[in-house]
C-alpha cells in the first residue's frame, strides 16, 4: 500500500477511482477489504488511513535522509554524476575526424567507445547544447 501513491490524500484518491466504477478493494498483505456496495467498515477505513499516514511519514523520512546524504556528498566535494568519457582534446578529435570525413562509426569503433558517445562528444565540440542543433549521419 505504501508505494501505490505519494501520500495520503493520493492513497485516497487512487482507491476512490475504482470504488467509484463499483469494483471490491482488497488489499492482501493488510487484510483490509473495501467496497462501496458493502456497509463501510469503520475499522477499515482507520486502519487504511493509518497506514496511509505511516506510508507518508516514511517517505518523508526517506527524502529527508536522501537530501541530507546529496548534501554531504556534496560538502565532501564529490560529483553527483558519471565522470565524462572523453576529455576536451578527444572531443575536439572526434570533431576533426568527423569533419574529415571519417565515418562516425568508424571513429566511435577506434576511440573505444559508442556512436551515441561520439555524437555527444561531437555536439560538446561544437559548443552546442543537446538537443537544438542536429548533427546529421555520415
Amino acid at each position: 500500500m505504501d508505494r501505490l501513491a505519494r501520500d495520503l490524500r493520493d492513497l485516497d484518491d487512487v482507491v476512490r477511482q475504482p470504488l467509484d466504477k463499483g469494483v471490491r478493494l482488497e488489499f492482501i498483505k493488510e487484510r483490509i477489504a473495501f467496497s462501496l456496495t458493502e456497509t463501510a467498515d469503520p475499522a477499515a477505513t482507520l486502519m487504511f488511513q493509518m497506514l496511509g499516514a505511516f506510508a507518508q511519514f516514511e517517505r518523508t523520512i526517506i527524502n529527508e535522509r536522501r537530501q541530507e546524504g546529496v548534501a554531504a556528498a556534496k560538502a565532501a566535494g564529490k560529483r553527483g554524476h558519471r565522470p565524462p568519457v572523453l576529455t576536451a582534446q578527444q572531443q575536439a578529435e572526434v570533431a576533426a575526424r568527423h569533419a574529415q570525413g571519417v565515418p562516425m562509426a568508424r571513429i566511435a569503433r577506434e576511440a573505444g567507445i559508442s556512436r551515441t558517445t561520439a555524437y555527444k562528444a561531437l555536439r560538446e565540440a561544437r559548443g552546442c547544447v543537446e538537443g537544438i542543433k542536429a548533427i546529421p549521419n555520415r
